[in-house]
């Protein structure tokens, strides 16, 4: 049947995959295991959607079309219950918009399938298509480049710096942060960041004092004090992703 795995879908479907572990990787508890659980049924009805979208509907292949109906309905199923833990408001509306729009393209598309309407499934496929990956897209974490950049550094200094007992690059590197920080100007912050962008910016100021400490601490070269410095400050850049992004 036209919705079994070729080898260009399996392609796809790690790309998607990775994209949504990738995302998942960085935030933590309950956020990671709900993206982790909304990919999955993302995925399941992207095994349909690739074939139909990408093969079925060019060709104008109408009976495939027609046979992929009840599996959007099915796999659709499980994404309508889904209660992701997207903290951001503006982005929570717009995935449950897009998920209800895509929810009524499934219920036409299956409606005209059952009917054997194959160009009124035709019709839908690119609605259903185009709402599907909005809503998808939306459990991903936008990029915030002051965010991701300083998420980035922080690792550095978790994973190599410290480890590597390399204060040198302990100080470098909170150095670095420092000047991330001061960088930040309104002109930062994206769009739809402006309705929180004054809450951000308090946190951004909390976190300049944690990186300040850091920089005491590696002065004097305290381990202990520079360790449990950067471990806050990392957990606080993922609260802050996982808060506003």
């Amino acid at each position: 049947m036209f919705y079994n795995i070729n080898v260009r879908e399996k392609e796809m479907k790690k790309v998607i995959v990775v994209a949504m572990l990738l995302c998942a990787a960085s935030m933590a508890g309950a956020q990671e295991k709900s993206v982790q659980v909304a990919s999955d049924k993302f995925e399941l009805f992207h095994e349909i959607m690739h074939p139909a979208w990408h093969d079925a509907h060019p060709a104008k292949d109408y009976a495939a079309l027609v046979a992929a109906g009840p599996h959007f309905e099915r796999t659709y199923t499980p994404i309508a219950k889904l209660e992701p833990a997207i903290k951001n408001q503006a982005r929570l509306k717009q995935f449950n918009s897009y998920r209800q729009e895509m929810g009524l393209f499934v219920t036409a598309y299956g409606d005209a399938c059952r009917k054997g309407d194959s160009i009124k499934a035709y019709e839908i496929l690119p609605k259903m298509h185009d709402a599907f990956e909005e809503a998808m897209w939306l459990l991903v974490p936008m990029d915030f480049k002051p965010v991701d950049g300083l998420i980035i550094t922080a690792d550095v200094i978790l994973d190599f710096h410290i480890p590597g007992d390399n204060w040198d690059g302990m100080v470098g590197s909170t150095e670095t942060i420092l000047a991330k920080i001061d960088n930040i100007t309104d002109k930062s912050y994206l769009p739809e960041l402006v309705p929180v962008k004054a809450e951000m910016a308090k946190d951004f100021v909390i976190i300049r004092a944690v990186a300040d400490k850091m920089k005491a601490c590696a002065d004097k070269k305290d381990m202990a004090c520079f360790r449990a410095q950067a471990t806050d400050l990392k957990k606080m850049l993922v609260a802050m992703r996982e808060n506003y992004l």
